[in-house]
């Protein structure tokens, strides 16, 4: 009977170790996951800020592309117009430079004339 009892003491030792060693073990396993799902959430946090900075800075750069487009498209306008005024200047004056020398042309013209005219008299 004594050797019963001892043997009832040491298997109830046994069961008790074993329990608490279940436990500690259970323990720690929560707290790695608890651990894994804290740096989950630390990397999803952190990728959620890069993605929103892409985001943004994806944004701002699009947003500075179209800006620029539509200035250099204004300044190319501009040019245009100003080519444009230039052809017409251009064209102007060549008109009254014809005009010019038609004019003394008949001046010159009227000039013999009258130095014909001197001759004769």
């Amino acid at each position: 009977e004594a050797v019963q009892s001892e043997k009832s003491q040491l298997s109830g030792s046994r069961s008790a170790r074993s329990d608490a060693q279940k436990n500690l073990l259970r323990k720690q396993e929560e707290t790695a996951a608890a651990e894994l799902r804290h740096h989950q959430l630390m990397h999803q946090k952190h990728y959620s800020r890069i993605e929103q900075q892409l985001k943004q800075a994806t944004a701002k750069h699009k947003e500075d592309f179209e800006r620029r487009e539509v200035e250099v498209q204004q300044k190319m306008h501009q040019q245009s117009l100003y080519m444009a005024e230039l052809k017409q200047k251009a064209e102007d004056a060549d008109l009254r430079a014809r005009e010019a020398a038609v004019k003394a042309s008949a001046a010159v013209d009227v000039l013999h004339e009258a130095q014909d005219e001197i001759k004769h008299l």
